[in-house]
């Protein structure tokens, strides 16, 4: 697999498929064999090597995000020799000079996390993201992750050594997510949490269907065909969050940094412009931040 783009970011993966068995996962629809986690057959150089010659291409500290583990979980549980090959990816990511952003549901372990903080070049290079749903019902949707508590402590670690770190509420489910709003505010303060991101619904199987529509009937709510970044040209069904989200508003209201798509993180962290903003502002996705309108 080569690299995917789309709207400032690359997307690349160390590793193909994911045993995470999410009920929400996209990969059903774009991999085959996709519970088989396995090393990517392109190298990391090469593939560097073609977003270097891609003509959306901006290099730099200022540049194009080179994000890691869109097709995979690129540290999956207890495979080391996996996770260390992930590793190697990210390190080569942080010398090619431009932003990285990686991603993962799992703990992490602090050997892997040091090896990688060792490397990087500039403050804020790096940011680390993970993901939350649910923190009671986790087990169901999200069955071999680690749990949302050992996620937030991996955070915490990231934190420990400069690296600033966003939790992403992807997806945002009406009739769960919702109704944890005040374990959501609790926990991201107490693990101090600087940015977050509420994720739109994405459906991809009538099996979400029925799931959905047995948590909320949220099915009949606003529903718009949306592409998904790290597909690239691929939409799906999706299931949108607006500001006007009594989620969003109270997770504001309690002082947490909330946006709606990732990028805005990013750009806030790097105190650059948005490269999305005519997408954000199109979509409903700004929140006025700022970085939209420079």
């Amino acid at each position: 697999m080569n690299f995917k783009y789309y709207k400032g970011r690359y997307f690349i993966n160390p590793l193909i498929g994911c045993e995470g068995k999410c009920i929400y996962c996209y990969l059903n629809e774009q991999l085959k064999n996709k519970n088989i986690v396995r090393k990517n057959t392109k190298k990391v150089n090469e593939i560097l090597k073609n977003i270097s010659c891609d003509s959306h291409f901006v290099p730099g500290a200022k540049g194009s995000i080179i994000s890691i583990g869109s097709y995979c979980d690129i540290f999956p549980l207890h495979k080391i020799n996996l996770c260390l090959y992930s590793v190697e990816w990210i390190i080569e990511c942080l010398k090619f000079g431009n932003p990285v952003q990686i991603i993962s549901k799992n703990r992490i372990s602090d050997e892997i996390i040091g090896k990688i903080a060792r490397k990087v070049l500039y403050k804020n290079q790096l940011v680390y993201s993970t993901t939350i749903t649910t923190f009671k019902q986790y087990m169901q949707i999200e069955k071999n992750t680690s749990t949302p508590i050992e996620r937030l402590k991996t955070l915490e670690k990231f934190e420990a050594f400069g690296i600033p770190t966003n939790v992403m509420i992807k997806p945002f489910i009406n009739g769960i997510t919702n109704l944890e709003t005040d374990n959501f505010i609790t926990y991201l303060k107490k693990f101090k949490v600087r940015f977050c991101v509420i994720g739109d619904f994405y459906i991809v199987n009538d099996g979400i269907k029925k799931f959905i529509e047995r948590a909320d009937n949220q099915i009949n709510t606003l529903t718009t065909e949306t592409i998904l970044d790290c597909t690239e040209t691929v939409d799906f069904e999706t299931i949108k969050i607006l500001r006007n989200n009594p989620f969003y508003i109270k997770l504001k209201a309690a002082g947490i940094e909330t946006f709606l798509k990732s990028s805005c993180v990013n750009s806030n962290i790097l105190n650059v412009p948005n490269r999305a903003y005519e997408y954000n502002v199109k979509n409903n996705f700004c929140v006025d931040c700022g970085l939209c309108s420079k």
